[in-house]
């Protein structure tokens, strides 16, 4: 079975002010390893919104 090992190095002042941009870094790798998918960073922007909307309204 494939294995992936994800590390990414960032800040927290990064992570507070481009968490769209962090979690994209992150996953682009993996989408292209398993599956040769190209995650787009809107795609990410979305999904994030999305989370964070079911949370506030949760």
């Amino acid at each position: 079975m494939p294995e992936a090992h994800l590390a990414i190095a960032t800040s927290a002042l990064r992570i507070d002010e481009d968490p769209v941009g962090v979690v994209h870094e992150l996953l682009k790798p993996l989408y292209e390893r398993f599956d040769g998918y190209v995650l787009e960073r809107d795609l990410v922007e979305r999904e994030i919104l999305d989370m964070k909307s079911r949370r506030r309204s949760g």
